[in-house]
């Protein structure tokens, strides 16, 4: 897992501040689980480095962005990469790309993770992004009664 926390480091350290988006202030960034989406290439992996980059100032470590088209979930369920994080002082887990994700399970894709995750930690919050709005929708996890939607 050293290189997903790796990865995060090195994508919040150079992420630009300089500017936000209107939509950064409009978030509920308190809500225990948040979904962002949108069409390619607005903003959403920014957002959500932006959002590391000042959790992480405020106390290092607490934030962790993934891209759930990494390699590392070709072989790590998203569930057990949450359970690592959190155990290691982590609360804010950050997932980019939610789509994407590799199931290895039919039954079993990344919003039904995404609940166990939800259901297993309660401290943990988790901010997902993912532009193929279809695939989101149909997602096998009931998460209508817990996220915060935001486009």
């Amino acid at each position: 897992m050293i290189e997903l926390y790796e990865t995060s480091d090195r994508l919040i350290r150079n992420v630009p501040v300089s500017f936000t988006r209107y939509l950064y202030s409009t978030i509920n960034w308190g809500a225990r689980l948040v979904e962002i989406t949108g069409s390619r290439g607005v903003g959403k992996t920014t957002l959500l480095l932006q959002r590391a980059r000042e959790l992480n100032h405020q106390v290092t470590g607490q934030a962790l962005l993934v891209s759930l088209d990494d390699p590392w979930f070709y072989n790590h369920s998203l569930i057990d990469t949450a359970a690592e994080f959190h155990r290691n002082g982590g609360s804010v887990l950050l997932l980019d790309e939610v789509h994407k994700y590799p199931s290895k399970h039919p039954e079993f894709d990344w919003s039904s993770e995404v609940k166990t995750i939800y259901d297993r930690f309660p401290s943990l919050k988790v901010i997902y992004t993912g532009s193929s709005v279809l695939r989101l929708y149909k997602g096998l996890g009931d998460l209508s009664r817990r996220k915060r939607y935001i486009t």
